[in-house]
């Protein structure tokens, strides 16, 4: 390999880690209407519930709409594996996508049976909190938002931009350092809650390199996190 190739591709991933980042940006700025409407001691709430769902109804569409634009973009540039492409038939999709979606919630049962946690994950018991606070927004966040949103950067960007070669060994890579990225941003800490994030990852990660379709792995997203969010209004 030439010193112009390793320039060259050095420059590719930091690139690439900049427009993650950029992305995460763009996902925040989204999120602006629950933390007007949730408010806190220091910065009481300027915005109702309904008023902040309305809001993240638009960022919602726009951020989506900019991931799908930036996305197909990037898979016109390069795209060995065929991700987007119809290279699977629509059968084949749905049968991986309903063993995945039993795998992720097997995974999940058999992980919390093994390495039971006393208290529930900091994120769960943060969106907890404003879902107490919030409920219309947070449930549109987490069913629809975090979805769309997180499967465009864990799965799409994160699979496109940093292992873009058709070859075994880096879509196994890909689909784990996915998923323990996925699970190191919901769960800093090594705990066993940790490893539940990062198996759901692994799982929605299988389910787009099997299917090669984004939405395979969004349709297994949003059924976890609709169930998730439907317990915490029975409890609440």
């Amino acid at each position: 390999m030439s010193v112009k190739q390793i320039g060259y591709g050095i420059l590719h991933y930091i690139k690439s880690v900049f427009f993650i980042g950029l992305f995460f940006i763009v996902m925040t700025i989204a999120e602006i209407p629950i933390i007007l409407a949730e408010g806190d001691v220091d910065f009481p709430a300027v915005m109702t519930d309904y008023q902040a769902f309305q809001a993240m109804v638009v960022t919602t569409i726009l951020v989506a709409l900019f991931f799908v634009i930036r996305y197909r973009k990037q898979l016109e540039q390069h795209n060995p594996n065929q991700f987007g492409q119809s290279v699977v038939s629509k059968k084949k999709k749905i049968i991986v996508t309903l063993v995945m979606l039993v795998a992720y919630f097997v995974l999940d049962y058999v992980i919390q049976g093994l390495f039971p946690m006393n208290d529930s994950p900091e994120n769960q018991q943060l969106i907890e909190e404003s879902f107490r606070a919030i409920p219309l927004t947070i449930s549109l966040m987490t069913c629809v938002f975090a979805p769309i949103t997180e499967e465009y950067i864990f799965r799409g960007f994160f699979f496109n931009y940093f292992f873009n070669v058709k070859n075994n060994y880096m879509n196994v890579l890909a689909v784990f350092f996915s998923g323990l990225v996925f699970g190191l941003l919901h769960e800093a800490s090594f705990t066993p809650a940790l490893l539940v994030y990062a198996s759901s990852g692994w799982v929605l990660g299988a389910t787009y390199m099997c299917t090669k379709d984004l939405r395979c792995s969004m349709f297994i997203h949003f059924i976890g996190n609709t169930l998730a969010t439907v317990m915490m209004l029975a409890t609440h």
